[in-house]
């Protein structure tokens, strides 16, 4: 951030917290200060993400992989992620649908599945991790490709996380289950 905003963003802050207490004012200022460089990274991620147009009906397009910090996948709060533009639940099921899938596994372990559009480009899913709200790794979570899913504004349906992998017998899994929203997720985008 450039520091000619900043003197003019600061001044406007304080404005608005002038009854507070010195001590809340710092707390609210290192969160509100934390959030916008969150909110920055982000947006600054999401200029930098490729997508695919693998042929869907739709004309969704696809982020070629999950929002990465420093070359490390970015794990989100589902509040965090649904101000992203994550795929709904009609895209992911549009992909499973309309795509050819192919799984790979290393030593009888998930490792891979490819989505193939119906024009021939590809989708990659890596295996990755799901933190629950005390950042514990979810178990069983590292044996399938999980990302947050915008769910439908009724809730109804409790789906809001896409996995994908492969079961034990060798069928393919592909499935929408429900985390709590304060796990920690990848996202995928959509466009």
């Amino acid at each position: 951030m450039e520091k000619t905003g900043v003197l003019e963003k600061a001044k406007k802050y304080a404005e608005g917290v002038g009854n507070e207490t010195g001590l809340d004012v710092i707390v609210k200022a290192f969160v509100d200060g934390y959030c916008e460089g969150i909110k920055e990274t982000i947006t600054s991620d999401e200029n930098d993400i490729e997508y695919v147009d693998l042929g869907l009906p739709s004309g969704t397009l696809w982020s070629s992989d999950f929002i990465k910090h420093d070359g490390e996948i970015t794990y989100f709060t589902y509040d965090s992620a649904i101000t992203m533009r994550i795929p709904t639940e009609q895209q992911w099921e549009e992909l499973q649908i309309k795509c050819r899938w192919e799984y790979y596994c290393k030593e009888g372990v998930f490792k891979i599945a490819k989505c193939f559009g119906p024009n021939g480009n590809v989708l990659n899913f890596l295996i990755n991790d799901v933190f629950d709200v005390d950042n514990k790794l979810v178990e069983g979570s590292n044996k399938v490709s999980s990302f947050w899913l915008m769910e439908y504004s009724d809730y109804s349906s409790r789906r809001n996380t896409a996995e994908i992998g492969k079961r034990i017998d060798g069928r393919q899994r592909t499935c929408s289950p429900f985390y709590s929203p304060e796990f920690k997720l990848p996202v995928r985008l959509v466009r």
